[in-house]
């Protein structure tokens, strides 16, 4: 699959974590007027939450042997001219430090985003399935 726009993406990496194992939903985030005048927001974290919310099956180690539990994932979505949200790069360094598989993901290679994105946010699809294989390969920071 040719990746070209931040839709591409988004079902390219709906499709491989899938496969990957992974359960995934996409998370729209916004505020609405209900037909009484009132707001109403939605969607998980908004606002920053992740475009991609979901969680990948792992085995626990040692005494919990056998046991497995479910790492969270969020994985923010960009486009070629997308820019990264202070509550979005809030919510990807919140998820990280909690434990959670966390990143932004961009539809070009992370080669080209340099000095204009911090190389801890650049993710392309080949990190993306190497965390979900447990190869944590990115840093921590957000």
């Amino acid at each position: 699959m040719l990746i070209k726009t931040e839709s591409d993406l988004l079902r390219a990496l709906m499709l491989r974590c899938s496969k990957l194992g992974a359960k995934i939903w996409r998370n729209n985030i916004g505020t609405l007027r209900d037909e009484r005048g009132s707001y109403v927001t939605y969607g998980l974290g908004n606002p920053g939450g992740s475009d991609l919310i979901g969680y990948v099956p792992v085995t626990i180690t040692a005494d919990m042997v056998g046991t497995t539990i479910a790492q969270f994932i969020a994985l923010e979505v960009k486009g070629v001219n997308g820019r990264v949200t202070d509550e979005q790069r809030h919510f990807v360094r919140v998820a990280r430090e909690s434990g959670a598989l966390a990143g932004v993901v961009w539809v070009r290679p992370a080669q080209s985003l340099a000095g204009r994105v911090p190389a801890s946010e650049a993710w392309e699809l080949a990190d993306v399935e190497a965390a979900l294989d447990g190869n944590y390969i990115l840093d921590s920071r957000a």
